[in-house]
């Protein structure tokens, strides 16, 4: 149950993590299509 616990955050990391990464690269490509 432990390893199951920790492999499961591990696993919500990864998506939490890839989803902020897109998020902060389309808020980066929006702000330099407004500053342009």
């Amino acid at each position: 149950m432990f390893y199951f616990n920790v492999y499961f955050r591990s696993f919500i990391g990864k998506i939490v993590y890839k989803f902020v990464i897109v998020y902060e690269t389309e808020f980066y490509r929006y702000a330099l299509f407004v500053t342009l």
